[in-house]
């Protein structure tokens, strides 16, 4: 089976990125012909690691310079041009390899385009994230009154129409479906964890661990302002925020701000983090949102429990409040923290929780989920 994965691009890190290339090295490993199409790759090295037999695509062209642009009339012009061009390279691609699927990756509005492109293959939309999430503002209503009316009249509409166009939309778990009612092309499948370990943390280093981007809708911001609560009593433990983003260096000057270089560390990104969870006692979460949540898996893998906050949609589905960890009000930073301290202060505590987390973990083995999605591609292929 031939198989195109089409996602902005493989530089940078984060959960969408790992899983795409986890799920194409698998169907390669399988003897499946996988391509991997980017939208903008710049000739930059992979941040993962990609299977030698995956054939590669770029089609060279940069959308986020669109952000750069200050007059409204001429972005929208630039953006048209740009998904002129999109749509021809694209098409050249598809009608070059022949693909039987061809996959989605990310939920943007230029999702519109690979459904019109006549190639004959079957056309799947992922969404890794709750819906509306790419239409302005992230979090609530916009306080300009254009834009609200702008959203309501024109790109929630055009939004809710895309998945329509689709053969199948995945999502993750039946809570996103909910938001999705009226779609009789929805298909669930959960993301999995690549991450396999026998061993576990020990949960004795008075350590807590953040791994995320650091971008707005992981809200590490307001992480600082919990640690923050804790920072004079627990002066021996450490968070260890890892990763890399838009908020870098915001982050890095509120931790100076508020006294903590001393318990707050930022380290890079990396895709060997084995060694953070074993060397960490608690995994820590405050996304504004989260489809999913992959990071509470894979932290389960290494038998640590987590707090975060219980932001649509991921965690509530990931994490058995009070058992593996703790779910939190979103916002509640009083609530966070004592949780949070409940943990630090009980070895007992955090052993048994994550005992609990290392059983559950087993519900999101790649193989399993692989399974489903094989199924789906062999089922979509068959009503050609």
């Amino acid at each position: 089976m031939k198989i195109a994965y089409l996602i902005t691009d493989l530089y940078s890190m984060g959960g969408a990125h790992s899983l795409t290339v986890a799920k194409m090295n698998h169907l390669a490993s399988l003897g499946h012909q996988v391509f991997l199409i980017t939208e903008y790759q710049a000739g930059k090295a992979f941040f993962y690691d990609l299977d030698e037999r995956i054939t590669h695509f770029d089609l060279d062209l940069d959308f986020e310079y669109l952000h750069s642009i200050a007059n409204v009339f001429q972005r929208l012009r630039e953006k048209r041009r740009l998904n002129r061009l999109y749509k021809a390279s694209l098409s050249r691609v598809l009608n070059q390899i022949k693909a039987d699927i061809c996959i989605s990756v990310f939920f943007t509005f230029r999702a519109e385009i690979l459904p019109t492109i006549q190639d004959g293959s079957r056309k799947i939309l992922e969404l890794h994230s709750i819906k509306y999430s790419s239409i302005h503002p992230l979090e609530g209503e916009s306080k300009s009154l254009s834009t609200r009316l702008l959203n309501k009249l024109f790109r929630k509409p055009k939004y809710e129409a895309i998945p329509k166009q689709y053969d199948k939309f995945v999502l993750l778990t039946q809570t996103n479906a909910q938001e999705w009612k009226g779609l009789n092309n929805v298909e669930i499948i959960p993301n999995f964890c690549t991450l396999e370990s026998e061993e576990v943390a020990p949960l004795t280093d008075k350590r807590v661990l953040l791994l995320s981007r650091l971008s707005p809708e992981k809200n590490v911001l307001e992480l600082l302002d919990i640690w923050a609560l804790l920072d004079k009593k627990y002066q021996d433990w450490h968070l260890d925020i890892v990763g890399e983003g838009a908020e870098f260096e915001q982050i890095q000057e509120k931790i100076q701000v508020l006294g903590l270089e001393k318990q707050i560390h930022l380290k890079p990104a990396t895709n060997n983090v084995a060694p953070h969870f074993l060397e960490s006692s608690i995994l820590v979460l405050t996304s504004k949102q989260e489809s999913f949540g992959l990071v509470l898996v894979e932290a389960e893998v290494y038998g640590l429990p987590s707090v975060a906050y219980d932001c649509p949609c991921g965690p509530r589905g990931i994490i058995k409040d009070g058992h593996t960890g703790f779910l939190i009000p979103l916002h509640d930073k009083q609530m966070f923290a004592q949780k949070l301290e409940l943990l630090m202060s009980d070895l007992d505590l955090r052993k048994t929780m994550g005992a609990k987390a290392k059983e559950l973990s087993q519900s999101y083995t790649q193989a399993q989920v692989m399974e489903q999605w094989i199924d789906l591609f062999e089922r979509l292929v068959e009503d050609k």
